[in-house]
């Protein structure tokens, strides 16, 4: 959701909490009629087209000249193919989740573990449990049959909660999970919360659909997912308090707020303290000195959480107020909800890692390292080369004085001051730059976020500047919001923030003006000095499944070297061009930097894709 609709969406929530303070039962009422409006859009405009189809049917039957005037007015060839394209939009196919899965035969522990659980709580069976690297555990239930059902129950856990949680805190965490798919939740909550997550996937789904059927089932959920999410946004908070007090009864009220507070705390320190140093060895190290998950279990032995201070960082997460941008209420409200002590757990002395997975731990860490190993070295690589050839451009300029600099090697040596070392490093010579172009809006962009950083006054005089110009007005704004609102000055905070809502809008319009594509849209064939087109060109003749390809790109004034391209392609085989072009598209879409629009030639759009044909240029 847009920050622009942040306070539609906040009226819509107060609102709905007012009404649940005057009537509860009146509250569950409306939201589940909230929840039957999606159903019945759905299943009222497919059963609309099987009931056209079935009327032309019959008039088959009983009115051979009314039929056969149908027929001539092409009625039926419009009704049955928006039937079968709706159909079609009806049954999604939703991406099977996919990664490193554990089994019973490797983890025996782990399940009896879930197992135990899911007696207790009474929950749907989990078919799958996937484990990932990310601190965290959540449960994604995949539709086997699109929006009529049948969940696939994928439980994730990241390896890193396992290894830096005792075995009651990762209990704890799983039982929260499992909490929400349990018998032990209100089944109206518990309801409410499975279909809260469908429509957004659904509504996602969609959107990546080519149909018009697709679209116009888009174009509802675009508006009602939003607000449905708004108005069970109430009950998904009180969910988030229930599942806790489910997990504190299976485990204790103190392990789950232990549990919370690893999350919210510990795994903040572990990112900045390991992981970011870890990767910073790619500024100076052709190769990784040792393996991240090896490394990351050798660094949790020899750095005892006891022997760490992070008193601080735990009064600075204690001290964020519940807000509504998230269904997830605060720690410190989380932690008083469970009558728990907001302390720092003691140390582990063994972690949930080691106890459940046992033999296969060292196996799963091996696997992890081959498979980062695998994906990333190629990138480690380039940027230890791109830092090494910063590095030797600031050493030059280094070399001679300021003065004697002109104004674009001042600005490059700022700039690479700042990504080589830090803000502070590059604030004297931003400061200098500002002096030689006072007026204009990056120089004063940037020495603002040095001033940002040493509190100084003269931030709103620079920002002011800087926020006139469209490329810096959306930061501008939410940094002077953001100076303000720490100052204490929330009448003039309020102003800014107001701008920034307008300048987000402004950008948003602006990208969709951009990236949205039209039939009437001005297409003309890429240039040959565009990098991102000879890329695209590249990828396409290399790509095994395209025969022929034609490219275009849209025309936009004042944006061209962000305006999307238009491929349209002839595959290879005999079945599935339409999702064989939609799999292309999402790849070219990873590859290149800007928006690529994939058409088949003889699909759907035919329309567009004669355009791209008429416009474009044949590159295989």
């Amino acid at each position: 959701m847009s920050q622009g609709n942040d306070s539609v969406f906040e009226d819509a929530v107060i609102a709905a909490e007012r009404l649940v303070m005057n009537s509860e039962r009146g509250y569950k009422l409306r939201l589940f009629a909230f929840a039957m409006l999606g159903y019945l859009v759905i299943f009222g405009a497919f059963a609309l087209f099987l009931g056209i189809i079935g009327g032309l049917i019959g008039l088959a039957f009983f009115s051979t000249g009314l039929f056969i005037l149908l027929l001539k007015s092409k009625v039926i060839f419009a009704a049955i193919p928006a039937a079968w394209i709706l159909g079609k939009s009806l049954w999604i196919k939703f991406k099977p989740p996919q990664g490193y899965e554990l089994t019973r035969g490797l983890c025996p522990e782990f399940f009896a573990q879930l197992d135990e659980l899911r007696h207790q709580l009474k929950t749907p069976k989990i078919h799958q449990v996937i484990i990932e690297q990310r601190h965290n555990a959540a449960i994604l239930q995949t539709p086997r049959l699109g929006i009529f059902g049948w969940q696939k129950n994928t439980l994730f856990v990241g390896l890193e909660l396992l290894m830096a949680m005792s075995p009651a805190q990762a209990k704890a965490v799983l039982a929260h999970e499992l909490g929400h798919l349990s018998g032990n939740h209100s089944q109206f909550a518990g309801w409410i919360y499975r279909v809260r997550a469908s429509w957004l996937k659904i509504m996602r789904a969609f959107e990546e659909q080519d149909s018009w059927g697709a679209k116009l089932m888009a174009s509802f959920f675009n508006w009602y997912a939003p607000r449905f999410h708004a108005y069970s946004f109430v009950l998904a908070r009180t969910n988030e308090y229930q599942a806790d007090r489910i997990a504190a009864k299976l485990t204790s009220n103190q392990d789950m707020s232990d549990a919370l507070i690893t999350s919210y705390v510990i795994a903040d320190y572990l990112e900045s303290n390991y992981w970011d140093e870890f990767f910073k060895q790619a500024d100076s190290q052709p190769k990784p000195q040792h393996m991240p998950w090896r490394g990351f279990a050798d660094y949790l032995i020899d750095n005892d959480q006891a022997n760490i201070d992070l008193n601080e960082q735990l009064a600075t997460a204690l001290a964020v107020k519940t807000d509504y941008a998230d269904s997830h209420p605060s720690l410190a409200d989380r932690i008083k909800a469970l009558d728990g002590e907001p302390r720092l757990p003691a140390p582990p002395k063994q972690y949930a890692a080691q106890v459940w997975l046992g033999d296969h731990f060292d196996t799963l860490v091996k696997d992890f390292d081959l498979s980062w190993y695998q994906a990333m070295r190629q990138r480690w690589h380039q940027r230890y080369q791109y830092i090494k050839e910063q590095k030797a451009k600031l050493a030059e300029l280094l070399k001679i004085e300021p003065s004697e600099l002109d104004d674009e090697q001042l600005w490059q040596k700022a700039n690479l001051l700042e990504e080589l070392h830090s803000l502070k490093h590059a604030g004297k010579s931003y400061f200098l730059y500002y002096q030689r172009r006072p007026n204009q809006a990056k120089a004063a962009y940037a020495l603002a976020r040095v001033c940002y950083q040493q509190n100084k006054d003269k931030i709103i005089d620079l920002l002011t500047k800087s926020a006139k110009d469209p490329e810096f007005a959306l930061a501008s704004c939410e940094m002077a919001w953001h100076y303000l609102k720490n100052q204490g000055k929330e009448k003039e905070a309020q102003t800014w923030y107001r701008r920034y809502q307008y300048e987000y809008q402004q950008l948003e319009q602006r990208w969709q003006e951009i990236n949205q594509l039209h039939y009437d849209d001005a297409l003309q064939p890429p240039s040959e000095q565009d990098e991102q087109a000879v890329y695209l060109v590249k990828r396409l003749r290399q790509h095994r499944l395209v025969k022929h390809a034609f490219v275009a790109e849209k025309v936009v004034p004042d944006a061209q070297d962000k305006a999307p391209f238009i491929v349209v392609v002839e595959l290879k085989g005999w079945f599935g061009d339409e999702t064989k072009a939609r799999k292309l598209e999402a790849w070219l879409n990873q590859q290149v930097e800007r928006t690529v629009y994939v058409f088949v030639r003889s699909g759907e759009e035919e329309e567009m894709a004669a355009e791209v044909l008429k416009h474009g240029v044949r590159i295989k």
